[in-house]
């Protein structure tokens, strides 16, 4: 596809834009460079090959030109979405599976618990302060102590 030398201009200066960009705000970039014995050819591998950069280009003044349209929608961004700031329901309903999973987790455990104190011969208790009473340990312990001394 043909294209004009005012559109390669235009593709110049956005990819001198992309740069400035890399160089001067990226975190990735400065941290990378400023790194002790990094390879900065490889940081500056990213970069285009040519670019160009204009001290008030005109280009970027005129509103009626395809590149204005564009500079236009760049500096007022359309809003897609409209946040309501309440969750929509496919987050909830995932954050609804996720909370049952992590009951039914619990519930595993809380069975695996009660048979290995009723194996054991212990009392299993559930406390409404917290989610399980260690005291089946605390009986294994006791009786394991009634056990040495005897």
């Amino acid at each position: 596809m043909a294209y004009t030398p005012d559109q390669r201009r235009w593709q110049l200066l956005r990819r001198g834009r992309y740069v400035e960009f890399n160089l001067v705000y990226d975190r990735g970039t400065k941290f990378g460079l400023m790194t002790p014995g990094a390879r900065v050819e490889s940081i500056l591998m990213s970069l285009p090959e040519v670019a160009r950069w204009e001290y008030m280009s005109e280009m970027e003044t005129k509103e009626d030109s395809e590149e204005g349209k564009v500079l236009e929608v760049l500096r007022n961004p359309r809003e897609w979405v409209h946040w309501t700031g309440q969750r929509d329901t496919t987050s909830s309903l995932n954050s609804q599976i996720i909370a049952s999973v992590r009951n039914f987790r619990s519930e595993e455990k809380r069975a695996r618990r009660k048979q290995e104190a009723q194996k054991n011969g212990v009392k299993y208790m559930v406390s409404p302060h917290s989610s399980l009473i260690d005291s089946a340990k605390a009986q294994i312990l006791s009786k394991k102590s009634i056990l040495k001394e005897s």
